[in-house]
């Protein structure tokens, strides 16, 4: 059954093509893969993937194959609008961004056939086969180690330098000039080639990996041709000293071949990613997309140095050496004579030294090569270049190119030529002729929080200095110009309190347009601006032996300092340290509970062990450390006597209980409590039928005096006349005299009640909550508190009453009484009274 259904679909797709409805068009389209990328980054890299999978094309000699089809790929841009690219034979596409679309094929004979194709259509800007550079070096000789450079190739110079080319475009003098004025501040350079191996001594911990398009990964330091690593070599090399950063792109596979694709690939990279100069020591066929990719990097504010090629021919038959936007190289002997291989054309910019150039190698971390080329002469300018960048820090591509051709020695032909373009480059004419001395720095002085002012020695021939400031871990910044040579001071008024600061001082000369900068003191002065004094706020007392110090927090503050005196006229005492800027309060412990203290705060910073202190407000704070007061909580009748509770004071000794039968006057003292840990008392020194009054204070014995906390609220208890009884027999008693009194019987007194509750029900609410709250404290025990001031009917017909017993009731707090409030005029006169409460 499978295999009749096999043919039954073969059968059915025969006639589908035999009729048309199957086209070969219509095949083709489902078999074209297609890969949409949304950026020049993800397309880049899709495109080394292709690559990278279609693999190297090599005859069968083993020599690869350059030829113009033989990498089976098409490059399209579209005029602006998407492009359909599938029912062209091609494998698969790649769709990037800005109308750019890569076709692989199958075959070469596929990929002309579809290139005639594309270039029929209105909608496409161009098509172009993906073709090959290389590196094209004419001599690489043995590789050599360090130990034998001296013999080998120096006998007969003092120079340090690896390359003859360093000294001869003066590239080391303006390297020394860099670091002595200040211009040395690093600078990205990429490396376009074949990789750039950071094992080699001179190169390690001056790269930076970019990415590598030949193997698509994030390893461009694989360089197993020696190439990139021999112009790496020689860019730092000239750069002896200053601070390089080699970004390393990789382009080019073992060979020294590398796809049009990828060249351009890597160079859109390295202007994305923060090259101020690009070497490209790599020539090939013509192409567009490689064109267009040096004008994207210089577009980036990128300079692109480009080797001009070897072929000893004309450069407009290479590229990218015959895009005049970029500094394109020619090569010179050390006799400044044209080598043989170099090209020459209309856009030859410079010469360089390009002869016997010896570099890094790949075989050990000391191990160098020479080799000869253009490619050897473009890394010399790319130095240059870079260098330039570094003094003229303004400078864009365009002024980079104007720079390299202004300072060049003029060779063959008056003025530029086709050969030598403007000349040697020679870097020491864009050196200052002219000198100036180093000033010698006086003294930098704080002034206040928010003044600096530093002083330096004239120079009598200076047109002016320039001040510059630093923080610490900072660079130098220039801080103020200043013209003339009368001035021998600066004060900087735009500092901040507590921070420190570094300031050096430059003489500068004047010469047309050139300003000659003299050396500088790279230690320079230094100084800590002073600290705003701390606002105080306040000294409050926490606990019996804590005070509170409150301020508020000063800028730039590392810490503050507390001090303490007892009086105005003694000395600070220093109590305490605080290490955290945002910090605005200090809690004092050692206070002596009764003590008055003055409190005061000082910021401070510290620099390398120098201490730094704001001022102080003398007067200070004040605070003193006292009691807590205590309350009575709960006070009352019981069977023994009147019975107080209050609230525990921690720190105290004790408490001493106070008493009388005024309110406001007669107060003596009835009971010293001698430990802090007792909190209730009862008083049975008291008669019945009399009201007494009670206060109490706790108290600390220290040093040999008693410290008290404030009294507590004055609270009275009345004392039953039968107070031997319980509360709720003295309840019952007084009912039934209610009964004989005013001769109700029971049914009225409950009529009565009943009265009362609603004419008083503003007050039921209150009287439920204290119930409540009593009721967690006594529990199940019934009592009835009576007062003798309020055991009788109250006879008055205004509301004076009414409002004696509402005081009296909140005076109560913790209890509830029974009131009446009426007069009794007849049986019919309605009686109002306060009638029942619990104190549950």
């Amino acid at each position: 059954m499978k295999q009749a259904g096999i043919r039954q679909i073969k059968t059915l797709a025969v006639i589908l093509f035999m009729t048309g409805i199957f086209s070969l068009q219509v095949l083709a389209k489902e078999t074209t893969k297609v890969i949409q990328t949304n950026d020049f980054a993800a397309f880049s890299e899709a495109t080394a993937r292709l690559i990278q999978e279609e693999g190297s094309s090599v005859q069968s000699s083993g020599v690869r194959d350059t030829s113009t089809y033989a990498a089976k790929r098409l490059i399209v841009k579209s005029r602006g609008g998407s492009l359909d690219l599938q029912g062209y034979g091609a494998e698969t596409v790649i769709q990037g961004p800005s109308g750019y679309y890569v076709m692989q094929f199958a075959t070469k004979q596929e990929t002309e056939a579809c290139l005639k194709k594309l270039q029929q259509r209105s909608d496409i800007e161009y098509v172009e086969p993906d073709g090959y550079d290389s590196v094209g070096e004419l001599e690489i000789s043995d590789a050599i180690e360090a130990d034998s450079l001296e013999s080998a190739a120096l006998s007969e110079a003092s120079s340090s330098h690896n390359s003859w080319g360093v000294e001869h475009i003066d590239a080391d003098q303006y390297a020394a000039y860099l670091q002595q004025t200040g211009y040395d501040t690093g600078i990205r350079i990429a490396v376009v080639d074949s990789g750039v191996w950071n094992g080699h001594s001179m190169l390690q911990n001056c790269t930076t990996a970019g990415y590598d398009y030949v193997d698509g990964d994030n390893n461009p330091f694989n360089d197993g041709h020696g190439h990139g690593t021999h112009v790496a070599g020689i860019i730092v090399d000239c750069m002896s000293g200053l601070k390089v950063d080699i970004l390393a792109v990789r382009v080019l596979a073992d060979d020294g071949y590398g796809s049009h694709i990828n060249v351009a690939n890597g160079i859109r990279y390295a202007a994305d990613n923060g090259a101020k100069v690009i070497n490209v020591s790599i020539g090939g066929g013509h192409s567009e997309y490689k064109d267009e990719a040096v004008r994207y990097a210089i577009s980036k504010g990128a300079a692109v140095v480009i080797a001009a090629g070897n072929e000893s021919s004309d450069v407009e038959y290479s590229c990218p050496g015959h895009v005049e936007e970029g500094i394109v190289v020619a090569a010179i002997d050390d006799e400044d004579v044209q080598t043989w291989f170099s090209n020459y054309g209309s856009s030859i910019d410079v010469a360089a030294p390009g002869q016997s150039i010896l570099s890094c190698g790949i075989t050990g971390a000391t191990s160098y090569v020479w080799m000869s080329g253009t490619s050897m002469a473009a890394p010399h300018v790319t130095a240059a270049a870079a260098m330039y960048r570094l003094r003229y820090t303004d400078a864009g591509p365009v002024k980079t190119q104007e720079l390299v051709k202004r300072y060049c020695e003029d060779l063959g032909s008056t003025g530029w030529d086709e050969i030598y373009g403007s000349g040697l480059v020679k870097m020491s004419k864009a050196m200052p002729k002219m000198t100036i001395a180093k000033p010698t720095l006086g003294t930098a002085t704080a002034i206040g929080t928010s003044q600096v002012k530093v002083t330096w020695s004239r120079i009598s021939d200076a047109d002016g200095y320039r001040v510059y400031r630093r923080v610490p871990g900072g660079t130098w910044i220039r801080l103020k110009t200043i013209a003339g040579n009368s001035t021998s001071s600066y004060t900087d008024t735009t500092v901040e309190p507590g921070k420190k600061y570094s300031y050096t001082v430059r003489a500068y000369k004047k010469s047309g347009a050139e300003i000659v900068m003299g050396e500088f003191d790279s230690n320079g002065l230094t100084v800590i601006t002073g600290l705003d004094t701390p606002v105080l706020k306040s000294a409050t007392c926490v606990s019996y032996n804590s005070i509170n110090v409150t301020w508020t927090p000063v800028t730039n503050a590392m810490g503050y300092r507390i001090y303490r005196r007892e009086t105005s006229s003694t000395l600070w005492r220093l109590v305490g340290r605080i290490t955290r800027q945002s910090s605005s309060s200090f809690v004092d412990k050692t206070a002596v509970t009764g003590t008055q203290y003055h409190y005061t705060v000082r910021a401070t910073c510290a620099y390398d062990g120098v201490l730094k202190a704001s001022a102080y407000q003398s007067p200070g704070v004040i605070g003193k450390a006292v009691l807590d007061d205590t309350a009575i909580t709960a006070i009352g009748n019981s069977d023994s006597g009147i019975k107080m509770v209050w609230n525990k004071v921690s720190g105290a000794t004790g408490y001493t209980i106070y008493r009388s039968t005024s309110s406001s006057t007669g107060f003596t003292k009835v009971k010293t409590i001698q430990s802090a840990q007792t909190t209730s008392w009862t008083d049975s020194g008291v008669t019945a039928g009399k009201t007494y009054y009670y206060k109490l204070r706790a108290y600390l014995y220290i040093n040999q005096k008693y410290v008290y906390s404030s009294f507590t609220t004055v609270r009275q208890v009345a004392v039953p006349n039968n107070a031997t009884g319980s509360y709720a027999q003295e309840y019952e008693r007084l009912l039934r005299q209610c009964e004989q009194k005013f001769l109700y019987s029971t049914n009225d007194i409950v009529q009565l009640k009943t009265e009362a509750q609603q004419e008083f029900a503003i007050w039921e609410e209150e009287i439920e909550k204290l119930n409540q709250a009593v009721e967690k404290q006594i529990g199940a025990a019934r009592y009835l508190l009576y007062d003798s001031s309020y055991r009788r009917w109250i006879a008055d017909r205004d509301a004076k009453a009414a409002q004696r017993a509402a005081q009296y009731m909140q005076g109560t707090e913790q209890w509830i009484y029974i009131y009446t409030l009426s007069q009794i005029e007849s049986t019919k006169t309605r009686c109002e009274w306060i009638i029942k409460t619990y104190l549950n």
